[in-house]
């Protein structure tokens, strides 16, 4: 099977460092199978030039195309907070629409955010990734959220992201 790098739940190791108008960015992955049908990946990155940093793991159940992920920030400054904090944990499912030109990756997960200038607070975020195919190589997408605080600080936010990727 092909690696697709458009697909948010590849499997595969790398070492990386990209940079933007935030700033440079530092990524290293190791990927690799469990046992079976089970897969994993963990991701550690320093964002914004060293300014706050994320590790993120996923396992993989790849006869199902259904996961496990755990995602965290450490060190961010957000919304006039200094070194906030969050974790969070969930389900992730893969739903190819069209032929795998168009894909759907929905995804549920509970949080902790915490830090120096905020409240405790828990909440729940509910994403899709989009990823519509427009060659083997080329991909557009879109990741619209929304995270709801239901205990702590007073958050209902709406967010999206926009990308445009080609594997080499």
């Amino acid at each position: 099977m092909e690696l697709r790098f458009s697909d948010p739940l590849a499997i595969y190791s790398n070492v990386g460092i990209a940079a933007g108008t935030e700033g440079v960015d530092i990524i290293a992955s190791y990927g690799s199978y469990l046992a079976g049908q089970y897969k994993q990946k963990l991701t550690v990155e320093a964002k914004h030039d060293l300014d706050y940093y994320t590790v993120d793991y996923l396992v993989l159940n790849s006869s199902d195309d259904t996961g496990f992920i755990f995602n965290s920030q450490w060190g961010t400054d957000k919304n006039n907070w200094e070194n906030a904090n969050k974790v969070s944990m969930g389900l992730i499912k893969k739903l190819p629409i069209v032929e795998d030109n168009i894909t759907l990756y929905p995804s549920l997960k509970l949080g902790f955010l915490w830090g120096e200038q905020l409240k405790d607070t828990t909440y729940v975020t509910a994403d899709v990734t989009v990823r519509y195919a427009v060659t083997d190589a080329l991909w557009i997408g879109v990741i619209p959220s929304y995270l709801y605080a239901m205990e702590g600080e007073d958050l209902s936010e709406w967010d999206a992201t926009a990308e445009i990727g080609y594997q080499f």
